[in-house]
């Protein structure tokens, strides 16, 4: 099984982006398998490892339940990630049912297209904001990091 962790503060700029990349790149390197998601509707976790998130599936049709995880996954150099893009900025309104909050949990820990066993590492990126998407990270992970600018 996985250890999940979500990056999260609601502030944004704190480097929530940079430091799941950088995360993820140290433990590839080590020779864990990780996987990344990109929760963020800004998609920039997506565009720094070049994942593409136009004409492929994103965290958006993962939400849905149109593609699995499994299926959403893209294998770049830099790491395995689920990308997002702007259109997942509408899956609050979208998604409706009661334990909405648990979505994304159950999209991951699935015994059929789940991808939990899967990875050594499963690191979550969030937006900068307490929504539906953070929400789900944190009820899908394990552990929380949350990065903070010195000051």
């Amino acid at each position: 099984m996985s250890a999940i962790f979500a990056l999260a503060n609601q502030k944004g700029g704190v480097a929530k982006t940079t430091t799941t990349g950088v995360l993820a790149a140290g433990l590839k390197k080590q020779g864990f398998s990780v996987l990344t998601i990109d929760c963020d509707p800004q998609g920039n976790l997506s565009m720094s490892v070049a994942a593409e998130n136009q004409d492929s599936a994103t965290m958006y049709e993962v939400m849905k339940g149109t593609v699995s995880a499994r299926e959403a996954i893209q294998h770049t150099p830099s790491c395995d990630i689920i990308p997002a893009n702007t259109i997942l900025a509408g899956i609050e309104q979208e998604l409706h049912n009661v334990g909405k909050e648990m979505t994304l949990r159950e999209k991951l820990r699935d015994e059929q297209t789940g991808v939990a066993e899967e990875y050594d590492y499963i690191l979550i990126d969030c937006p900068p904001s307490l929504g539906l998407l953070t929400v789900n990270a944190l009820t899908a992970a394990d552990y929380l990091l949350i990065p903070t600018m010195a000051e």
